[in-house]
């Protein structure tokens, strides 16, 4: 697909964006980009693509998702060659954003001056796991998601008696990384255009783990007293909170807080209001009181009777925060779900199949988002993106035959929706 067949549109239209990244929380930062309409180039390693390729059912589809909306070039960017050919990009780019660990351009000799050399307006973003200044002995140490888990704090938020921490299962510290990295990305971007001056962005995955955490850690660091562990918020303290299994097996989450909400609760559950065990204004009673006890057993009672998505209706009609615990099947099926179009679908470049998958957010009315591409094999857009910066026929293929950039289809398995 030529430059020009690109659709043009959202807020981001005419940014250009170039990054070189694998896993999960660069590709993710330059996705939110992308589809948002920024024109953005994926440089790979041909002699080492991302990880996520050819790596079976997960890490494949996290191609489809994290790395749509994009061009892919596969370019030896440490190479003499390389080198020459990435920096006549970054000359044109707007934005370039990197994932490796602290300081590794720096020793490549494409440190943030030399890139400024290129194109002194450049922003610049690091995303590592213990960033690119500290103390040396960590700035260069390799981290995966887990690792910034469990340096970050989350880990520690989330060991309970008599079991091993463990991280959560969903890449949080990825997440956050790449979130932190676009916010930071276009933040500078702003600023650069007043400017004129470049602007470099250090993201260190840790510490974008522990700003994701709110209460508990800023309750122990002020205090100093260790916080309680439990696999839910409050509901170790606060009676009607929490999460109740229902008839059918399933759980709804129910959050009795707050004096309307509270008041509500009590006529759902038919427990005597403005008595001295259930005081008429209250916010929130504890388990260990006499109103407490009621309202447990009875909340406990009223869910174990009724399956879930008849408790969440009840609750939620009631002006009560409730939901059922959604699977990912109950979520594609919901009506809201449907209404917002939270999924989209889209053909696959890769799979015999078209791809389910979140929608571009955040939903802008005047200037929405949009995906027109899902992920590609590595190098696919050789040719044009190096058109796009000015190489001639003879140039790519000289690049080509001397192995400075190169193509690989993925060695993925060929799957279909079941």
């Amino acid at each position: 697909m030529r430059r020009t067949d690109i659709p043009q549109f959202g807020p981001l239209q005419g940014v250009k964006v170039v990054h070189s990244s694998i896993s999960i929380a660069g590709p993710f930062c330059a996705q939110l980009m992308a589809d948002m309409g920024a024109d953005v180039i994926w440089i790979e390693n041909p002699k080492a693509p991302d990880i996520a390729r050819g790596g079976g059912f997960h890490q494949g589809w996290s191609v489809e998702l994290n790395r749509r909306n994009m061009r892919s070039m596969a370019l030896d960017i440490p190479s003499e060659k390389g080198r020459e050919v990435f920096l006549k990009m970054l000359a044109a780019t707007d934005i370039f954003t990197e994932a490796s660990k602290g300081g590794q351009y720096d020793r490549w000799g494409l440190s943030d001056e030399e890139l400024w050399r290129a194109n002194p307006a450049l922003v610049i973003v690091h995303i590592s796991g213990f960033g690119q200044a500290g103390e040396d002995s960590y700035v260069s140490r390799a981290s995966y998601d887990p690792i910034a888990q469990a340096f970050g704090g989350l880990m520690y938020v989330n060991s309970l008696p008599g079991m091993a921490p463990f991280p959560s299962s969903q890449d949080v510290g990825d997440v956050y990384s790449g979130y932190l990295g676009a916010v930071g990305a276009l933040a500078a971007l702003y600023r650069v255009r007043e400017t004129g001056r470049g602007e470099s962005v250090d993201i260190a995955q840790y510490e974008a783990v522990l700003r994701s955490q709110g209460q508990n850690m800023m309750a122990e660091l002020n205090t100093g007293n260790p916080i309680s562990h439990t696999p839910f918020p409050n509901a170790e303290l606060v009676a009607g909170y929490g999460a109740y299994e229902c008839s059918d097996g399933k759980h709804c989450v129910v959050m009795t807080l707050g004096p309307a909400v509270f008041k509500s609760v009590m006529e759902v559950l038919g427990l005597p209001y403005g008595t001295d065990e259930i005081p008429a204004g209250s916010a929130r009673l504890y388990h260990n009181t006499p109103g407490g006890k009621m309202i447990d057993e009875a909340m406990a009672k009223f869910c174990a009777e009724r399956p879930a998505s008849e408790v969440e209706r009840i609750f939620s009609g009631a002006k009560v925060p409730a939901s059922l615990v959604y699977s990912y099947t109950d979520m594609k099926d919901n009506p809201h779900f449907q209404a917002r179009e939270t999924f989209t679908t889209y053909p696959s470049a890769r799979y015999e199949t078209d791809v389910i998958a979140p929608n571009v957010q955040p939903v802008l009315k005047n200037e929405p988002g949009l995906v027109w591409r899902s992920g590609v094999d590595s190098g696919f857009d050789n040719e044009d993106i190096l058109r796009d910066f000015g190489f001639d026929e003879s140039q790519i293929e000289a690049l080509r035959a001397d192995g400075v950039i190169g193509y690989r289809e993925d060695s993925c398995p060929q799957l279909t929706h079941r």
